[in-house]
């Protein structure tokens, strides 16, 4: 429901909150089922750039905005080389398909306590969401 549009296995589309770019689709079959090494591609409170974790891709959505330089994530099935895309990282959001194995890593519990705890001394972060800084932008050119 954070993605701007989500569109069913016919034609038929819904419009979201769009406090992320993209477009969810569902697939009438899993795309992706199975272990994967997740390489973190944008450091995020989560995971710093290049690290692995392993994690289970469990989905039957793609999410057409996935790439770019806000990438969370190289998801890699054991023995494959390049892998593929996966998740982003805006703010304080590490979001993706793929489930962290915490204890493939333990420093992904340690961190995410760690930042629910900063969150709580600090009241959180400000409201801040793609959508409103585009309508920001159309104000302005208004």
């Amino acid at each position: 429901y954070l993605a701007t549009t989500i569109v069913g296995t016919g034609v038929r589309a819904w419009d979201m909150t769009g406090v992320l770019p993209g477009e969810i689709r569902l697939h009438e079959r899993m795309p992706s089922l199975g272990w994967v090494l997740a390489e973190s591609v944008t450091p995020s409170f989560l995971m710093k750039k290049g690290e692995t974790a392993r994690g289970y891709d469990f989905r039957a959505f793609s999410w057409s905005a996935i790439g770019g330089d806000r990438s969370a994530c190289r998801l890699r099935r054991p023995g494959e080389k390049d892998g593929r895309l996966d998740g982003i990282v805006l703010d304080n959001l590490h979001a993706s398909f793929c489930h962290l194995h915490f204890s493939s890593m333990p420093q992904l519990a340690e961190r995410f306590v760690a930042a629910a705890e900063d969150f709580m001394k600090t009241g959180g972060p400000k409201k801040k969401t793609l959508r409103s800084e585009k309508q920001k932008q159309k104000s302005k050119e208004r």
